[in-house]
């Protein structure tokens, strides 16, 4: 089972539903910011190991069912605009921190995982290793 995560407007990851599609690929396509309203997460600890669920939608499945992660270009999940901006703020916060430890502890391989991204935009990680690489800074 693949799942990717992204946003409503990604035209990108449209083809790719497309292609799996296609091809008959199981995958189910969650968009980040309607994650609180269109997920709902299991997860804990029992026996010295990590059980869980996730369901989008109408599809439930077991965290380790996951194959693959694909991880483009997510959003803050959206709170419930009548809740007052605080309450927004961290409603928000705290679904996106629950969907990405559920995420993180599932044996999947990722594509761009998020701590990728963070250190792959970190300038000076950038110009060190391009210093490493002799090339000319």
């Amino acid at each position: 089972m693949i799942l990717i995560i992204t946003n409503r407007e990604d035209i990108t990851t449209d083809l790719v539903v497309l292609a799996l599609q296609a091809r008959g690929i199981d995958f189910v396509r969650l968009n980040s910011e309607d994650c609180i309203n269109a997920t709902r997460i299991s997860l804990g600890v029992s026996q010295c190991a990590i059980a869980g669920s996730i369901s989008v939608g109408r599809r439930t499945f077991a965290r380790d069912r996951l194959t693959a992660i694909y991880n483009r270009r997510t959003r803050a999940p959206q709170a419930p605009r009548e809740l007052q901006e605080d309450a927004r703020t961290f409603i928000s916060r705290e679904s996106n921190a629950l969907l990405f430890t559920f995420l993180e502890s599932c044996p999947a391989v990722w594509i761009d995982h998020p701590l990728a991204i963070r250190r792959a935009r970190n300038r000076l990680l950038q110009l060190s290793s391009a210093r490493e690489a002799a090339l000319t800074i």
